[in-house]
């Protein structure tokens, strides 16, 4: 199996002189734009009816489809973009400098702040926010004080997945294009797009064991992995999938004239233009009510038994009987121009449902 995991260096410095502090480490990063050089690389894999198509779509869009790939693929694409990992011994740069008094030994243990770890020992805890398994490798101690410190972050949060099996390259690709490449202008669409199979979310779980999803896919900062490269590309819901990759990478695009409206935050129904009460953000409440829903029914008489929010239900919101203020108007006229300027007709994906 060909697992994408990073594994990068962690050491910690300790000098006792200063009262300065900095640290360097992972952290996700947001709307990252990858480098021409970074993410323009040769797209021609092999020589099948596919790799044609993928050639094709390279010189259209300049989209790179990768079906062959190792494990550091995907961070070339940005080199602090370190969220492809599941259980992976991380290494990470970082130094700083600490008062006397923050850091002590105590026989096999060491103390920094409050914190105490045993060397040698791995425990589960939060630090610097990340839910980690911490184990203490290697310490430099000098006249009892500790002038280097070095940890492995065992990392509980990542993915997993595997290439493609390549007897099921084609159909993949006609996925991908049904789902993503032929809706959304070249500006718009992943820099780069990993065929996979089997892939996993991995999260951490109780007790530090991690728990693990089978998913179809996987978007973050114009990065897609669509898994489905084997006999499960037979039967996936095309529409139900479309209308989740392109809702995950269409809520990142700047909608101007929809951000200006202001949303009451209480109470939460038509009146007041929401179109769910699920626990989402209201521009991707409007993006997912567009993209699946014509507007034939978006916009026809609503019955009685739809003028209260049911789940996936956006029967009527235009209506007058159900849209009583012409909120939600106002603001689908606003989302679906905003988006009309980038160059993505939102109502008509949903329109082809």
């Amino acid at each position: 199996m060909n697992i994408l995991k990073t594994k990068t260096a962690v050491i910690l410095s300790l000098s006792l002189l200063g009262i300065s502090f900095s640290l360097t480490g992972c952290h996700k990063e947001d709307a990252l734009t990858p480098s021409e050089d970074e993410t323009r690389r040769e797209p021609l894999q092999g020589n099948e009816e596919y790799d044609a198509r993928i050639w094709d779509w390279y010189n259209k869009t300049g989209v790179v489809i990768r079906y062959r790939f190792n494990e550091e693929e995907p961070y070339i694409l940005h080199e602090k973009y370190l969220h492809f990992h599941s259980d992976t011994t991380l290494y990470i740069n970082s130094y700083y400098s600490l008062r006397a008094d923050t850091v002590s030994v105590r026989n096999d243990s060491i103390v920094i702040g409050q914190e105490i770890f045993k060397i040698g020992k791995e425990d589960t805890r939060v630090l610097s926010g990340m839910n980690i398994f911490n184990t203490v490798r290697d310490i430099s101690i000098e006249n009892s004080i500790v002038h280097r410190l070095e940890y492995i972050y065992k990392m509980t949060d990542g993915i997993e997945v595997e290439p493609a099996e390549e007897a099921y390259i084609g159909k993949q690709l006609d996925l991908l294009e049904k789902v993503c490449l032929n809706f959304l202008p070249a500006g718009f669409k992943p820099h780069t797009i990993f065929l996979g199979k089997n892939l996993k979310k991995i999260s951490g779980g109780s007790m530090g064991k991690p728990i693990e999803k089978y998913v179809n896919w996987y978007y973050e900062n114009f990065i897609l992995i669509l898994s489905c490269g084997d006999s499960t590309v037979l039967d996936v819901d095309e529409t139900g999938l479309r209308n989740d990759v392109l809702a995950d990478i269409l809520k990142n695009i700047d909608t101007p004239m929809f951000s200006s409206i202001k949303f009451a935050n209480y109470p939460r129904n038509y009146s007041t233009g929401y179109v769910t009460n699920e626990a989402m953000d209201v521009k991707e409440q409007y993006i997912r009510m567009i993209l699946t829903t014509p507007y034939s029914v978006l916009s026809q008489e609503p019955a009685e038994s739809d003028l209260t929010f049911q789940r996936g239900n956006y029967t009527g919101c235009l209506h007058p009987k159900k849209d009583t203020n012409g909120l939600i108007r106002q603001a689908y006229e606003a989302i679906t121009g905003d988006f009309k300027a980038a160059g993505i007709d939102l109502q008509a994906i949903g329109d082809s449902q």
